[in-house]
């Protein structure tokens, strides 16, 4: 939660049914996905995933993984967005509604005349 008390750290959707989908070596297999998390504080982070099992009108816990250590960056220095995984091209391919990025985006920065430039271009002189 965020001071407010009220506001998560999280956005967009935090629950996923689980999907039958082909893996990258085009083998079944069952797999949660999460298109559109996001964190809203900058810093460090792992999260936490962990599966519960419905049945009967009860709940169980089944286990909980952690993700990779992940960075959230601040709006002016974050790097820009790399290219979608063939993971998740892989399951775009079968529908899945996600967004894929066909290519880096590097971030743009703003030229004193008022232009856009990417990082890792040269400036004009």
């Amino acid at each position: 939660m965020l001071r407010d008390g009220k506001t998560s750290t999280t956005t967009g959707i935090v629950v996923s049914p689980l999907y039958r989908l082909k893996d990258v070596d085009n083998r079944d297999g069952l797999f949660f996905v999460f298109p559109d998390l996001g964190v809203r504080v900058e810093g460090v982070y792992k999260l936490r995933f962990t599966l519960f099992e419905i049945m009967g009108g009860e709940v169980y816990c089944g286990g909980y993984c952690l993700s990779d250590t992940f960075h959230v960056y601040p709006a002016k220095k974050f790097p820009g967005m790399e290219e979608s995984t063939y993971l998740s091209r892989t399951f775009a391919e079968q529908g899945l509604n996600i967004r894929i990025r066909k290519e880096n985006r590097a971030k743009k920065h703003k030229k004193s005349n008022g232009e856009e430039e990417e990082d890792g271009e040269a400036p004009l002189v």
